[in-house]
């Protein structure tokens, strides 16, 4: 397989699908350009850039100043990234710290210091508007910034339905629920005047978010123009990604690989479910599924678990719902509420993911018109000649297609493939200094090799399979895929540095310090931790969607890792450039029998999660690092 990228798939006649380009159709590499971050290096090979997480705490979220014992340090980490080229750094910028007081109050002073420094450093900078709270989830440390303090007062005090619900009413506060995104919170006989949650009587969530991010573009304008912002991420869930907070650890003690608990039992929620069966002539479908109880098998009977625990840590083949075992199917009596895979289940399951693609749209398109005069504009829609691609399914998706090393590009009209290639990879064409949107999206690979896929479906991508022999179907991930298609949306996917049949244990071996000790992994057959884990699997899946639609996609890993073995995984998943064959189906699930070639291209850059003092002194993570960082400019 080539380096270089020059190679590709031969389309044939009727069936669609992204396709590669020559190389000499994108050869502006001014290092002046905002888009430059994704261009070739020296040599004429792809260069994926890499941008490195910041720290959470460097704003002090009682003052939001920027501290000079931070800056200190700070300053000498980033002249220590700058010397392995490291492209940029990526900053949280906390609605928590910055609107704090109240509605239409912006603080900028400490992201005024900060990102001045950052500049000053020779380093660009992605920025990501963060409208989630921090300090209760994995990760998070001893850092702790919630909702601002207006937003607490009036759920607190007047609604407490806008927050998420699980089935045993347990409120997660870490996000507002997208159920309320359009809800008219302020009306002046509806709660005391003195709690007002926004500015005025008809005001939304959606509103709030809006004017932030018109805040912080009117704020930082000369830094976007300039180039020095390259990127604003639009956070639209608990820690920024796009998913329901149905494994969060500040509501329970969820330990992975729990499924973790549905959010959709708020009264919003319930009303939305209820008024889209009763649309869709089914009212009788119209509440979330009632058996989500833990299943303890007893013989041949089996006992009802109710803690929150029980069910966020449950495996699929434990609950009544999410079980994929075929014999406990036979022996048991379901009705239309009780498993994933009948009528209703789909309905329920197609709802719930629905409705966070929804939100994800309408987030979006606020963040398109508050940033207008900042972004780069939305270009050709991908989905071209007005032909929406039918459903896929991945029963049969086989990757790494063997290519020709000879083939340039492939056949048909020229023009095309060059529209298409600079989809993918940039468009170096549209106006310079402005900044790109991108959005992220959680890899939630534990169970995604099961029919159910129940992690991934409780979290909001709707990706399970009615029927065994389609283990693979759903269009969870196609729906968002298509809405950053166009929005004109980069697209942020996690699990880079993971593989398929790796245990968590080894996994998280390597966490910081390779030299901690390798916790023997289990090898009795009633032992092994099974997850049905399959990241580098939901990876391809994600990346040939974006291929498929034009969408540029960006890598980030979950677990920070300093490892060789990692860097080298997450090099092998930056490169793109092989091809994919999709089996496309109908409507009705049904197979076609229509297979289509897609060509992957490299990412457009890597996010690496995060900065901590490990990476920077100990000598030989560093040494590490900055190899990784030359590889990815070489693939």
């Amino acid at each position: 397989m080539l380096e270089d990228g020059r190679h590709g798939v031969k389309r044939e006649e009727g069936r669609g699908g992204g396709s590669p380009a020559d190389d000499n159709t994108n050869t502006n590499t001014n290092n002046t350009s905002s888009s430059s971050w994704s261009s070739k290096n020296a040599k004429g090979k792809k260069s994926v850039p890499v941008c490195v997480m910041l720290p959470l705490d460097l704003i002090n979220p009682d003052s939001g100043r920027f501290l000079d014992e931070t800056k200190e340090k700070l300053s000498i980490q980033l002249e220590k990234l700058r010397s392995a080229n490291v492209s940029s750094v990526m900053i949280d910028v906390w609605w928590g710290i910055v609107e704090n007081e109240a509605p239409g109050k912006y603080n900028w002073g400490g992201y005024k210091s900060l990102i001045e420094l950052i500049i000053k450093s020779g380093l660009k900078i992605h920025a990501v508007m963060s409208f989630h709270s921090c300090g209760e989830n994995p990760g998070d440390g001893d850092f702790t910034v919630n909702l601002p303090q207006w937003v607490c007062d009036y759920a607190q005090r007047v609604d407490e339905n806008i927050f998420y619900c699980d089935s045993k009413g347990t409120r997660c506060k870490e996000y507002i629920s997208l159920f309320a995104d359009e809800t008219h919170i302020g009306t002046p006989l509806g709660f005391h005047h003195e709690i007002r949650m926004f500015h005025d009587a008809t005001m939304t969530p959606l509103d709030a978010y809006e004017n932030f991010m018109r805040s912080f573009a009117n704020t930082f304008r000369e830094y976007i123009l300039s180039g020095s912002i390259l990127e604003i991420i639009v956070g639209l869930g608990p820690c920024g990604e796009l998913r329901y907070p149905s494994y969060s650890t500040s509501t329970s003690n969820w330990k992975y690989p729990g499924i973790g608990t549905l959010q959709c039992y708020d009264e919003r929620a319930r009303m939305s479910l209820a008024l889209h069966a009763s649309k869709s002539g089914v009212p009788k479908w119209g509440d979330p599924p009632k058996n989500l109880e833990v299943l303890i098998k007893v013989g041949e009977n089996y006992k009802n678990e109710t803690s929150v625990d029980d069910l966020v840590n449950a495996k699929p083949n434990e609950t009544q719902f999410w079980t994929n075992d075929e014999s406990t199917l036979k022996k048991r009596d379901f009705d239309d509420h009780e498993q994933w895979d009948s009528a209703y289940g789909w309905f329920f399951l197609s709802w719930y993911s629905k409705e966070l693609s929804l939100h994800a749209e309408r987030v979006l398109t606020r963040a398109r018109k508050a940033l207008e005069h900042v972004l780069k504009p939305i270009g050709d829609n991908p989905l071209v000649d007005g032909k929406k691609p039918k459903r896929i399914s991945y029963e049969t998706l086989r990757y790494e297609v063997d290519v020709d090393d000879d083939d340039d590009g492939v056949d048909g009209d020229n023009d095309n493939n060059t529209n298409q290639q600079n989809r993918i990879d940039g468009g170096q064409k549209q106006e310079q200094y402005r900044a790109e949107l991108s959005m992220k999206l959680a890899g939630v690979h534990w169970w995604a090799n099961t029919r159910s896929r129940a992690a991934e479906c409780i979290s909001g991508m709707h990706c399970s399979s009615r029927t065994s022999r389609n283990p693979r179907a759903g269009v969870g991930y196609e729906d968002i895929v298509k809405i950053c298609a166009m929005l004109d949306v980069n697209l942020t996917f996690t699990c880079c540095e993971m593989k398929d049949n790796e245990s968590n244990e080894a996994r998280s071996r390597n966490l910081h310090s390779p030299t901690k000790p390798v916790p023997a992994l289990n090898t009795g057959e009633n032992d092994e931790l099974e997850d049905g884990s399959a990241p580098e699997y939901l990876l391809k899946h994600v990346s040939s969607l974006c291929s498929l639609y034009g969408v540029q996609l960006e890598g980030e890993n979950a677990l920070s890792r300093v490892d060789q073995e990692a860097y080298e995984t997450i090099t092998k998943h930056c490169k793109g450039g092989y091809a994919v064959e999709i089996i496309r189906e109908d409507e009705d699930g049904s197979l076609t029998g229509e297979v289509s070639k897609v060509y992957v291209p490299a990412m457009k850059s890597f996010t690496y999660l995060r900065l901590h003092d490990e990476l920077i002194t100990d000598e030989d993570n560093f040494e590490r690092f900055k190899r990784f960082v030359e590889n990815m400019s070489m693939i």
